[in-house]
């Protein structure tokens, strides 16, 4: 059975810990059901993110002892990339993969691949007798809900679907509208959470990555303004008499002093969530790496104008754990909520979730039916 995946663009696949893990997993749960996908890939983007890498790579070597901060976040940005793609090359495969297949089952998933009204990831183009399915799509579906031109394009794509699911539950009544009637539509849980933890740390040396107790953060859109939020993290530092670590990305990570900044390969990020104590962030997949590693944890609302929190508050009301969320900061609230163990109690309600979404994989890929 030949499977293609359309995901998120390759920018954000080598560049994102939470793009990156979630097509990772996605791939590893398929290919565990005796399946081997390939992700849908255009010979003209790998080209163009080689180029980039190439020039990138150009500046970095002329300008590595530079203090300039364009300079070393570009530096930075290099290096991170580089590490990316040798996680992928081990761990996934090849990122130009062989496109020229028949294939029988094509899926759209996992993550924002629906970000834009993008004809190649609602898998439109395509002959129609090939089987179309999405497992876990998302985008910002406030944004889509005001945009005629997206639902335009989702409306033509989903007349071709045989079953949709999309990770968020505020974006089903949205979608009841336009989905024609006939089609199954469904949330499911992200692939992040369909491996367990041991799953990941399979993944990991036994070397700890923190020596003493730690806060770690990952953090994205940062701003100029959020030095008020480092300060915060400091303080919080300081009441628990822990050390700082700070993750960033797709902001202005240069605002990190680069005493607490860390930047990790996809394997010590992995590494940073295992052994750290107290976990802080803002990112979606920052709070699902949370609920994975059993961590005591506190979300954030990010404040930038390109930021969205609303995956992350409808993922945590989803288990119950919305008190876990936090849209203004309030240090001695933050501290009490980081001194609960919760997310244990949700070990058996993550579980049945799994099992119903690995029901949903199967059955959407139509592995285990007699044709």
């Amino acid at each position: 059975m030949k499977i293609g995946i359309a995901t998120i663009n390759l920018e954000y696949l080598l560049g994102n810990y939470g793009s990156l893990f979630q097509h990772f997993a996605l791939r590893k749960i398929i290919t565990s059901l005796g399946v081997t996908p390939v992700r849908l890939s255009e010979t003209r983007e790998y080209v163009n993110f080689v180029k980039q890498q190439i020039l990138r790579g150009l500046i970095f070597f002329v300008f590595f002892w530079l203090k300039n901060r364009r300079i070393r976040r570009i530096r930075r940005t290099f290096i991170k990339k580089r590490m990316f793609r040798l996680f992928y090359a081990k761990n996934i495969g090849k990122i130009a993969e062989n496109n020229r297949v028949c294939w029988d089952c094509l899926l759209a998933g996992s993550d924002q691949v629906w970000y834009e009204a993008d004809e190649k990831n609602f898998l439109i183009s395509y002959p129609d007798k090939i089987r179309r399915v999405s497992y876990a799509a998302s985008c910002n579906w406030s944004v889509a809900e005001q945009d005629e031109n997206w639902q335009k394009v989702a409306k033509r794509a989903f007349e071709k679907y045989s079953l949709i699911s999309v990770r968020e539950d505020s974006a089903l009544p949205f979608l009841k509208k336009i989905v024609p009637d006939g089609i199954r539509l469904s949330c499911v849980l992200d692939p992040v959470l369909l491996l367990r933890r041991e799953e990941y740390i399979a993944l990991l040396p036994e070397t700890k990555i923190f020596k003493s107790t730690t806060v770690f953060c990952y953090l994205l859109h940062l701003k100029r303004e959020d030095y008020i939020l480092i300060t915060m993290l400091e303080n919080l530092a300081e009441k628990l008499n822990a050390s700082l670590k700070i993750v960033g990305g797709q902001g202005e990570e240069e605002l990190i002093p680069g005493k607490y900044y860390m930047n990790l390969s996809p394997t010590d990020f992995l590494r940073a969530y295992r052994d750290s104590d107290y976990v802080v962030t803002n990112s979606y997949h920052g709070t699902i790496f949370s609920l994975v590693f059993e961590k005591r944890f506190i979300t954030l609302m990010q404040t930038a104008a390109n930021g969205n929190s609303n995956r992350q508050l409808d993922l945590l009301k989803k288990f119950g754990l919305k008190h876990h969320f936090f849209e203004r900061i309030e240090l001695d609230d933050i501290v009490t909520v980081l001194s609960l163990l919760d997310v244990e109690k949700i070990a058996p309600e993550i579980r049945t979730m799994r099992e119903k979404s690995m029901a949903f994989l199967k059955e959407a890929l139509q592995i285990g039916v007699e044709k």
